[in-house]
């Protein structure tokens, strides 16, 4: 059996072993590298939702993509009129005016979803608006930013 000895002090009080030292940690270190590393993920996804922003737009749109092109017919003055009674529409440009005449292109496309044959799209370059209106409902039917492409 092993002897335990509680050495006094002169008070009374028992004499403790001194308490091993603390080890030495670096406290500005890990978290100095930890927030470097979230600022560069979020400079990262920053940089990466602004390519799928600029790259989300109305893709450069012709008849080949089934959409016919109507820019200066006597028509398309009263439309845009007509679109205009549903939604502000710029007061600076001539819109390009166009109408939906085949949906097989346009599938995958989200601003011509829920697009149908007869539809008219109005393209405003340079307020870089794109507007989607169903003439037969009598409502605009879709609203994005436009980005043109050199």
């Amino acid at each position: 059996m092993e002897d335990h000895v509680i050495r006094l002090g002169k008070n009374g009080q028992p004499i403790l072993p001194p308490a091993p030292p603390a080890s030495p940690r670096r406290t500005g270190e890990p978290r100095f590298a930890f927030i470097i590393g979230i600022a560069v993920f979020l400079v990262a996804v920053g940089a990466f939702a602004t390519h799928l922003i600029e790259r989300s737009v109305v893709p450069g749109i012709s008849a080949s993509q089934g959409v016919t092109s109507q820019t200066t017919t006597k028509g398309s003055g009263d439309m845009v009129a007509t679109i205009g009674k549903h939604v502000l529409l710029p007061q600076d440009e001539t819109p390009i005016v166009a109408q939906v005449s085949d949906l097989t292109p346009l599938r995958g496309q989200a601003f011509f979803a829920h697009a149908a044959v007869g539809d008219v799209v109005l393209m405003y370059p340079k307020s870089q608006r794109a507007i989607l209106y169903d003439p037969k409902l009598d409502k605009v039917i879709e609203m994005a930013p436009l980005s043109v492409s050199p």
